[in-house]
């Protein structure tokens, strides 16, 4: 009986065979990229507002000298204190929709959000990852007193809001922020979608977010001397089992932010996605430093 005896091609060695596989799942993940624009159209938005019978605005501005998407909820009183959601990466506005259909804010708050430059319809693939001109955008679409959401890399724009414009908003709450620069994930395909054969593949809310990624260690650096002379108050919330932005990253803002401006809500065993499946968690807080925010005012 004759016996098969399989053995290695020398020619061929396994060095290269890894890196074929390599490239191979590379490309596979480019091209599944390449399918999430993360953005909803105008009429879509509109159609989920009005069933959910929420007064609101929709359309283009200009902020920080950039033209953005924003949506506008238009139900509360003239006057009412502002809440600007400020997404992640990748994102659009319509991750903050779930505030607006389902949560009952719009009645007694005025709800903003947008779409970040790079994302959705603002300027869709083209980045802005200096994080200071984001928060120029974001400054310039809410009045002095607003309360600033942000989530994930959203997280980091508020948070360089609070140091930035710190006496001119009433607090962030930032939600799984990335705030440490030296606790970024880079995963193994981060950098090769920035190269130009793998680029092409990628959406255009994917392009803005590899470049974000890449970006945000440096531009978190730039936080550095700015800890010590921060006006705003901020709540942070983490969960310890986030496999993209860290715990750490909440531990290390702490560490930095000057006593009595800053709690951090751990919440054990939840992951990176607590803006959705967390909600209630999240209104409650708002509300939270809406009131302690109204108190403040009435002391003066």
């Amino acid at each position: 009986m004759a016996t098969l005896v399989y053995t290695s091609n020398p020619s061929f060695p396994r060095a290269a065979v890894s890196r074929i596989l390599f490239v191979a799942v590379v490309l596979l993940l480019l091209l599944s990229m390449g399918c999430g624009t993360f953005r909803m159209s105008d009429r879509k938005l509109e159609s989920r507002l009005t069933r959910s019978q929420v007064p609101f605005t929709l359309g283009m501005e200009e902020a920080g000298g950039q033209a953005v998407r924003v949506l506008r909820s238009t139900g509360a009183v003239p006057g009412a204190p502002q809440i600007l959601f400020i997404h992640g990466a990748p994102g659009s506005l319509d991750d903050s929709l779930p505030y607006f259909t389902e949560s009952g804010l719009w009645e007694e708050y005025r709800l903003v959000a947008y779409d970040r430059p790079g994302y959705g319809f603002s300027a869709y693939g083209e980045p802005v990852v200096d994080l200071e001109a984001q928060a120029r955008v974001a400054r310039d679409l809410v009045e002095p007193g607003a309360l600033v959401v942000g989530h994930s890399f959203g997280g980091s724009v508020a948070m360089r809001m609070l140091l930035d414009y710190g006496g001119d908003v009433a607090g962030g709450l930032i939600i799984a922020g990335a705030l440490s620069p030296e606790d970024q994930k880079l995963f193994f395909f981060n950098r090769p979608a920035s190269w130009l054969p793998f680029n092409w593949m990628l959406s255009g809310a994917w392009k803005s977010a590899n470049a974000e990624k890449l970006a945000y260690q440096e531009e978190l650096r730039k936080f550095q001397p700015l800890w010590d002379s921060m006006k705003g108050r901020a709540v942070l919330v983490h969960g310890t089992r986030d496999r993209l932005v860290p715990y750490e990253n909440s531990l290390y803002a702490m560490s930095m932010i000057p006593r009595g401006r800053a709690t951090l809500h751990t919440l054990i065993g939840e992951n990176h996605f607590i803006l959705w499946s967390e909600k209630s968690r999240m209104i409650e807080l708002i509300e939270e430093i809406q009131r302690k925010q109204i108190r403040s005012i009435m002391k003066y």
